[in-house]
């Protein structure tokens, strides 16, 4: 289902509502939000009936797009150029793995095992078509803004 928020511009809401989508109104002290429109959907093909508004809205304003998983309370994804979509767990390991955190202790923090710790390593490095933990490390320094 797709849902527009709008920040504090209550003409783009009634617009938003008057074409028939649901919009809800934001308030923000950043004066440079008020012509942000923020639409979230849940699958990508419900783009498709919305596409025509949508690129009239972004005519007019600013239109920010996420894609959110239709579960309820699953992990959050991290999408890049490169097509790979890293899990929140995977996204906190490499954000670990970047600041050079001792094994035992991302571990306990994570609360995976000693062998889930390297599961974990080895299915970022097949996932994302490297070879050692230095590309790793390189590859997220570079992707992820940790």
């Amino acid at each position: 289902m797709i849902k527009f928020y709008v920040f504090s511009n209550l003409s783009a809401m009634r617009e938003i509502s008057g074409a028939g989508f649901r919009c809800s109104v934001l308030v923000s002290r950043e004066s440079f939000l008020a012509d942000t429109v923020l639409v979230t959907m849940k699958k990508a093909r419900e783009l498709a009936g919305a596409a025509g508004f949508i690129n009239g809205l972004s005519r007019r304003y600013c239109v920010l797009m996420i894609l959110m998983r239709p579960k309820a309370g699953a992990d959050g994804l991290v999408c890049h150029d490169q097509g790979a979509c890293l899990t929140e767990k995977e996204t906190v390991f490499l954000s670990r793995l970047i600041n050079d955190d001792v094994v035992k202790k991302t571990m306990a923090e994570m609360g995976i095992s000693h062998s889930g710790y390297y599961k974990l390593m080895h299915r970022l490095l097949d996932k994302l078509g490297l070879e050692n933990v230095q590309q790793l490390r390189a590859w997220a320094l570079m992707h992820l803004s940790v």
